[in-house]
């Protein structure tokens, strides 16, 4: 600086509006990847909670539908405590299938189980197994 005047040396420094623009941009498309990306994680390790807690609670309704398997029909139910936000519902029916026992008597019949564990509007699931009934007279 001489005699109050600046003097400008080379290019100016600094960056443009335009540089700043493009940089912003990038970070905000940045920031939005990960925001959809934890998203989507939340939402994933949401449905993976709801299929190991439903099925838990079908084997506990297949083990209590397996003291009964007299009766077919349909049964209904909500769950207590923790898994209040399940209900659940069991169809039990004859399979149509006698199975011989090892001295070549038949005599077991086997029933389908199908249980439906649901929680709310949003999430349900099915599952089939079969299993022994009690003796034919």
């Amino acid at each position: 600086m001489r005699n109050g005047t600046f003097r400008l040396t080379g290019a100016a420094e600094g960056f443009t509006l335009l540089e700043i623009m493009v940089s912003i941009a990038i970070i905000a498309v940045v920031f939005v990847s990960l925001f959809k990306m934890q998203a989507r994680n939340i939402t994933l390790a949401e449905a993976e909670r709801f299929y190991s807690d439903s099925f838990l609670l079908a084997r506990k309704i297949a083990a209590e539908a397996e003291s009964d398997l007299s009766d077919t029909g349909t049964t209904t139910g909500d769950f207590t405590g923790e898994f209040d936000h399940f209900n659940w519902t069991c169809t039990t029916r004859d399979s149509e299938v006698l199975l011989e026992s090892m001295d070549g008597e038949q005599g077991r019949l086997l029933k389908r189980l199908t249980i439906e564990i649901a929680k709310g509007d949003d999430h349900s699931i099915e599952f089939h197994t079969w299993r022994y009934a009690p003796e034919i007279e």
